[in-house]
């Protein structure tokens, strides 16, 4: 998931599903520069990343 979302701006998420992040270990740069996200389902609390082991 690395750079997945990065560089976004107005990410706008409808999907009111929570990803399965089950076998992602890494996720460093998924957000580096993304602005703004919007929409109803923007709570990225939810979501389970107990196997991630970079953030950065």
């Amino acid at each position: 998931m690395q750079n997945a979302f990065a560089g976004c701006s107005n990410f706008d998420i409808h999907a009111s599903d929570v990803p399965n992040l089950d076998q992602v270990t890494e996720m460093w740069g998924m957000f580096f520069g993304a602005t703004e996200f919007t929409g109803q389902h923007t709570n990225l609390n939810s979501w389970n990343v107990r196997n991630v082991q970079k953030f950065s």
